[in-house]
């Protein structure tokens, strides 16, 4: 049996992907190849050839069999440091409800205003100030973070190179806002191989997972437009984080362009410094400022 591989996945084996075996009447034969692959990417398997004959070798007889199975690799994470991000939303922005107060978080007290449930009235410090006073709570919040890759400007500097190592960058991020039980979502405007380039935001390891695939997915090639994506109701209060390769105002238009409630909230993480034009963006920070080990 003889299995056709791409040569980006090596087998461990020395002897590839080729193996013999005898076998009885009716009987079974189970085996496991194992493969390492170099680069994050996804990797298609098959077809099969069979070869079979007798032990003399007087006679043999081969047949291809369709076989198509996919290896996804994801990006390897890069090690990095807290970026210290805090995209925090309140629950429950509604204009005729206001926010959702958590009950376990108390804050202190003030004087009743009669617009409350009787519920939250605070008996003995009213009966202590002679005022109706009522409980303060803190509105119950999470962090929530969209994670856009630029494609498009590592397209335009050519650097294919660089384009890898954010996506190993956005891989440690994703992960780090996975552990800490954040919701987020993560999008790109380069082509994505049979995967939607837009995943909802989310959380839990299986939407860890999700996110990681389409990294992996990932061509160096260009796909959506950047404007479609950033038009998606299912990121409205979330925190944006942009990666890009360089600072560039003409890049960076198309979020500036947001509206100013939206436009606080955005970081521009980059690959390449340009001090000339990182004056004038917001909030910006570099690969080489994240990774333990500098810029590579």
């Amino acid at each position: 049996i003889e299995l056709a591989r791409p040569e980006a996945l090596a087998p461990e084996d020395p002897e590839g992907v080729r193996g013999e075996t005898d076998l009885a009447p009716f009987e079974r034969v189970e085996g496991v190849w194992r493969f390492r692959a170099e680069r994050r990417g996804v990797y298609g398997l098959g077809p099969v050839t069979l070869s079979a004959g007798d032990t003399l070798g007087l006679y043999s007889r081969s047949r291809t069999v369709p076989y198509e199975r996919e290896i996804v690799v994801f990006p390897r994470p890069a090690d990095i440091t807290d970026p210290g991000l805090s995209f925090r939303d309140n629950f429950g922005i509604h204009p005729s409800k206001g926010i959702i107060e958590d009950p376990a978080w108390y804050e202190g007290t003030r004087e009743y205003t009669g617009t409350r449930p009787a519920k939250n009235i605070h008996w003995k410090a009213s009966a202590r100030l002679s005022i109706p006073q009522e409980k303060i709570f803190a509105p119950t919040s999470h962090e929530k973070a969209f994670l856009f890759l630029d494609g498009a400007s590592f397209l335009d500097a050519g650097d294919e190179e660089g384009f890898e190592t954010s996506l190993e960058i956005l891989a440690a991020l994703a992960g780090r806002l996975s552990e800490e039980g954040a919701s987020f979502a993560l999008a790109t405007d380069l082509l994505v191989n049979g995967f939607p380039a837009f995943l909802p935001s989310g959380r839990g390891p299986e939407h860890l997972g999700t996110a990681l695939e389409l990294l992996a997915r990932c061509a160096f090639a260009p796909g959506k437009r950047p404007g479609s994506l950033l038009s998606r109701s299912d990121i409205a209060g979330a925190g944006f984080l942009v990666v890009s390769h360089s600072p560039t105002l003409e890049k960076a238009g198309a979020f500036l362009a947001l509206p100013s409630a939206r436009r606080g909230r955005i970081v521009f993480l980059f690959l390449k410094r340009s001090d000339s034009e990182t004056a004038t963006i917001h909030r910006a920070l570099f690969f080489e400022d994240l990774s333990r080990s500098g810029a590579r």
